[in-house]
């Protein structure tokens, strides 16, 4: 009986297919595989024998999504902690949530200023369809002139970190693609794109209106990088992205004002309605220009805002949220910076406001790692005919 067993399952072993072999391709070198998992280890493999932050082998990953149509619904998260953790540069895999879009996106610089490769890939009428751009091998001038619109195609997925699907009331299905790039170390862009599977192509689709012309994207910029990360949000029928420093969208604006600009969709547009006053600021405050910095440390918040004709605004609570009137507000600001004799891109910066008997001095550290909350060594000194009254400064941990 045992022996029946055996040659039964020798049999079956023997009339099942083998797995074929694949490879990828560098232009140079083949890596053969047998499964996608396979291709997964062989790639983390690489990334591991050649390691530092241009181990990524992005040609053949290139290639084994464009001539594998089952990576479409792999996951690579094996892939993506390999590379993340060789590069500490993000490589991010971002799917729609109707499976149809998928954008590979990974950065190859290693420095402040962000380059990306991607790859874009969506399914039409049962078939995949997938575009490469690979940074480095396209010249960013010659990428401007539109030269390959496959390349081009490829180049959607740079820098995108999440895909957002949305039906509109004629039942088409639109694609929000959330985007970023970084130029320096204190300068971030981030977009929004629509687009839309016809006919085996993804085209853009215009969303969005803000002013008197409809776009298919919306972009902002902000300074210092990385601070205002994930602001773009989606709520039910709304959209919220953050003002920038001019008030200016798309195309303006160095820092964002703490504001929100407001978005209401109609069924087949996001249409701007106006601006959205931040939560947890009392509304009498709200006509700012930009927030310059928050501190917090109990029982005391401190704010310092830039009002629009340029003049710096100081408001004060002991003991209240910010939603409640302040303790104090004084206006016209005195500003003052101190570059820092051993490193060019530091200063101090301290703002001086006058109320009568007594002064506000508030300081902190400017630098690329300039937080507006609770910024680097922060200090309020309150001081009345000169006399120092109360020291408030940065716990350090």
């Amino acid at each position: 009986m045992r022996l029946l067993i055996t040659l039964t399952a020798m049999l079956i072993a023997l009339a099942a297919p083998a797995q074929k072999q694949r490879f990828m391709y560098d232009g140079e070198k083949k890596i053969y595989y047998t499964s996608v998992a396979d291709a997964e280890n062989k790639l983390i493999d690489h990334i591991k024998k050649n390691k530092g932050y241009r181990s990524f082998p992005e040609r053949f990953f290139a290639y084994l999504i464009s001539n594998d149509e089952r990576c479409f619904t792999y996951d690579f998260s094996k892939l993506q902690k390999a590379a993340e953790s060789a590069t500490a540069r993000p490589f991010k895999v971002s799917t729609s949530k109707d499976g149809m879009l998928r954008l590979y996106s990974w950065d190859i610089n290693g420095g402040t200023m962000s380059s990306f490769s991607g790859i874009t890939s969506y399914k039409d009428g049962g078939k995949v369809y997938t575009h490469t751009f690979i940074s480095g091998e396209i010249d960013m001038d010659d990428y401007m002139k539109e030269p390959d619109a496959s390349s081009k195609t490829g180049a959607i997925a740079c820098g995108a970190h999440d895909i957002k699907n949305m039906k509109l009331d004629s039942g088409q299905t639109v694609y929000v693609v959330s985007a970023y790039s970084s130029g320096s170390g204190t300068l971030y862009c981030s977009t929004l794109e629509a687009y839309t599977i016809e006919s085996g192509e993804l085209k853009t689709y215009d969303l969005f209106t803000y002013g008197p012309k409809k776009s298919h994207w919306i972009s902002y910029d902000c300074n210092p990088c990385g601070v205002y990360i994930g602001d773009i949000e989606f709520n039910g029928g709304d959209l919220y992205i953050p003002e920038t420093r001019e008030g200016y969208n798309p195309y303006g604006g160095d820092q964002e004002t703490g504001r929100r600009l407001y978005f209401q969709f109609d069924g087949s547009t996001f249409n701007y309605v106006g601006i959205d006053y931040p939560e947890g600021l009392n509304k009498s405050l709200c006509n700012f220009g930009h927030n310059m910095i928050i501190i917090e440390q109990a029982p005391w918040i401190i704010r310092i805002d830039i009002m629009p004709d340029g003049k710096a605004r100081y408001s004060s609570w002991k003991n209240k949220s910010s939603r409640e009137t302040p303790d104090m507000v004084v206006r016209n600001g005195a500003h003052t910076s101190e570059p820092d004799p051993e490193d060019r891109e530091q200063s101090t910066e301290k703002y001086t406001f006058s109320n009568g008997e007594y002064t506000y001095e508030v300081s902190w550290t400017q630098n690329y790692f300039f937080n507006p909350i609770n910024p680097q060594d922060w200090k309020l000194v309150v001081k009345r005919k000169g006399k120092v009254l109360m020291t408030l400064k940065e716990k350090k941990k």
